[in-house]
């Protein structure tokens, strides 16, 4: 199949009976309040000519057919018309005529990347006067965070034939459109760079407008200057992380709220908003945008039980009647700013410690509902995320993120803020504070992008976390080398004393098993795992946590090992994932042979002793009737691999040399 040779750099450059012949790579439904609130379902989609790629809008007398399948993935299509809007100085293009050549092709034609646009505006209409220009106004992006293409996805509106649109130019004009009989075909469109959203003064505004931008800038105050003290002061700021409306209850009785964090060129603040300021602000402040942000509003003392790794000393309380204007030059600070973190590096992290990652989406979970401490119930799911340090870990989505999230075609996501846990080794956790990107437009994402098509998507041996959502293989497994330390050595250096837990590794051998108890009954639920009780009477098993019953319970490993090499000897917890590790079989497996047969069991078990591991080992004290003492947990593990510890010894060696 041939396609129009080009044929994206003509896309930007002409307005009708293109005649292009390109292929759609992929199609998505906008998922945005704004197309929720219009009752019409939008549909983007991304094309190639085999060479470069671009994000275009689909107008919607297309819908039956993308719905019915004509329009899929790969499909070869013909442009017939299509038009231009200009929004933020960036082109958005609406295909508005096209017919499918072929719907069923089954292969990307050509190996594309993706087009940059240098021309301007004004260069594409063909006149540098401001006056051939339409008005134009910054659109409020109210599209999921990072969801592909998020700077047209909303608001990129068209004056055409005398109709202003209000989303993507595709709604029907004011004279001649779908309301007295036309479409979209029959009229002759040839508008360059229709504006963006209304003005709010100009009448017929909507609830999805931005705040009118003012003409001239106010003089703003750097974040780090804010002071309970001053009462006269304009941020202007750049929304970093936004979270979910939070609901919440108290003697006052109900309420919500919400947080932001907020950054320009001087640092960052956190900013809060509770009841009539979550109704007024929530759907206004978006993700990567710029706003002038004054008084009324409160600088108070921050509290750091939720100020999360925002480094500042106070926070900002918005109020219902804040003022908050959309900056007009969306450059004046600095996009948002990552410090990723390799995936393999997580054991070098401490437990808590919110971190910024991006990786390759690899496997999605299903959509499980637990119940939380508060008695509430949440939607949660899992993701299996790489990245080319060949490891994998799990990422956990809670609410709605983890309800509209859309794993289709291993999309590269970007989390800034997200936690580290020590679950099953490591994992990582999206908070409410947490911000995450699809696909985002960064050379970072590329780069990750290029290694999964070229090699990563075709690997299955991804290191893991001890049985942390993968493999365990590699050189050291997901445990590292990090804080290499003997047993003694460790004891004498006081870790686990402090407030936190200290995390060491070390290779040593397993000495001793107590096998007197080795598992104990869990709850099958997901993300509980709380020990059930048989009930004599039913003859199932119950989790009063759950408020479930079961025929049979899911056992869990909890063994206590003496593990020693050269220098010392310590007792250590191991838990289910790590102990699956070691053992070579899950605990269902193990509690089974031990009904049926004890002495293969007993076995099993003898096998392990002095087998060579690294281990991942956590120290932290714990307090128990009043005694308190230094308890160390297998945090991941893997069988010892002797040539990369040789090779680690020379290395060691050449350094006193």
């Amino acid at each position: 199949m041939s396609l129009t040779s080009n044929a994206i750099r003509l896309l930007h450059q002409k307005t009708a009976e293109d005649k292009l012949v390109v292929q759609v790579l992929d199609v998505r439904k906008v998922t945005t309040n704004a197309a929720q609130s219009s009752g019409v379902d939008r549909f983007r989609a991304v094309v190639s000519d085999g060479t470069e790629y671009c994000q275009v809008m689909l107008a919607t007398q297309w819908n039956p057919a993308i719905l019915d399948g004509t329009v899929q993935k790969n499909s070869i299509c013909l442009i017939k018309s299509h038009i231009i809007n200009t929004v933020q100085s960036k082109m958005l293009v609406i295909l508005v005529n096209f017919e499918i050549v072929e719907s069923n092709y089954l292969k990307k034609i050509g190996t594309p990347v993706q087009f940059h646009d240098n021309t301007t505006a004004s260069a594409t209409t063909g006149s540098s006067s401001p006056a051939a220009q339409p008005a134009q106004a910054p659109q409020q992006s109210a599209s999921r965070p990072g969801s592909f293409g998020e700077q047209h996805a909303s608001g990129a509106g068209a004056n055409v034939a005398g109709g202003q649109s209000n989303f993507g130019g595709m709604a029907a004009p004011s004279s001649g459109g779908r309301g007295s009989g036309g479409s979209w075909q029959q009229q002759n469109v040839r508008v360059f760079g229709g504006g963006g959203f209304q003005s709010n003064s100009g009448g017929g505004g909507g609830s999805n407008m931005p705040p009118k931008p003012t003409d001239n800038a106010p003089r703003s105050t750097p974040i780090t200057s804010l002071t309970p003290y001053s009462n006269k002061w304009t941020i202007c700021a750049r929304v970093v992380t936004k979270s979910d409306i939070r609901y919440f209850t108290n003697a006052k009785g109900e309420g919500k709220f919400f947080n932001l964090v907020l950054a320009d060129q001087s640092g960052e603040i956190r900013a809060s908003a509770f009841g009539d300021a979550v109704v007024q602000h929530y759907d206004t402040l978006q993700p990567n945008h710029v706003y002038y942000i004054a008084p009324p509003a409160k600088v108070k003392t921050a509290n750091k039980k939720y100020a999360g790794n925002v480094a500042n000393d106070y926070e900002l309380a918005l109020e219902a009647n804040t003022s908050i204007t959309l900056c007009t030059d969306q450059s004046v600070v600095p996009s948002v700013k990552y410090d990723f973190k390799k995936l393999s590096s997580l054991f070098e992290i401490e437990k808590d410690a919110q971190i910024d990652v991006i990786g390759v989406v690899k496997d999605v979970g299903d959509i499980n509902e637990i119940v939380t401490r508060a008695q509430k119930p949440i939607k949660k799911r899992d993701l299996t995320i790489v990245d080319d340090s060949e490891f994998q870990v799990r990422l956990t989505l809670w609410g709605n993120q983890a309800e509209s999230f859309d794993g289709t075609d291993h999309p590269i996501v970007c989390v800034k803020g997200a936690k580290v846990g020590d679950y099953g080794g490591r994992s990582l956790s999206l908070l409410s504070s947490a911000t995450m990107q699809t696909n985002p437009d960064i050379s970072e994402c590329h780069v990750l992008r290029g290694w999964w098509e070229n090699s990563g998507g075709k690997r299955s041996d991804f290191k893991g976390y001890a049985g942390g959502g993968g493999a365990t293989g590699g050189a050291q497994g997901g445990v590292g080398t990090k804080d290499m330390k003997p047993i003694q050595e460790a004891k004498d250096g006081n870790l686990g004393f402090g407030d936190k837990a200290d995390y060491f590794t070390t290779r040593a051998s397993v000495a001793y098993v107590k096998t007197d108890s080795v598992a104990y009954p869990a709850c099958h639920t997901e993300g509980c795992n709380k020990k059930v009780s048989e009930d004599t009477m039913g003859g199932g098993w119950r989790c009063e946590k759950c408020q479930k019953d079961f025929p049979v319970p899911n056992y869990r490993y909890i063994i206590s090992a003496s593990i020693a090499d050269h220098t010392g000897q310590m007792w250590v917890q191991v838990f289910n994932d790590q102990a699956e590790v070691i053992l070579g079989c899950s605990a269902n497996d193990l509690m089974q042979i031990r009904e049926s047969n004890k002495a293969r069991a007993d076995v099993i078990m003898s096998e392990l002793l002095f087998q060579e591991f690294t281990f991942r080992v956590r120290a932290k004290m714990e307090t128990y009737q009043d005694e308190s003492k230094i308890r160390y947990s297998v945090m991941g593990c893997t069988p010892l691999q002797f040539p990369e510890a040789n090779e680690q010894l020379l290395d060691m060696i050449m350094q006193y040399e």
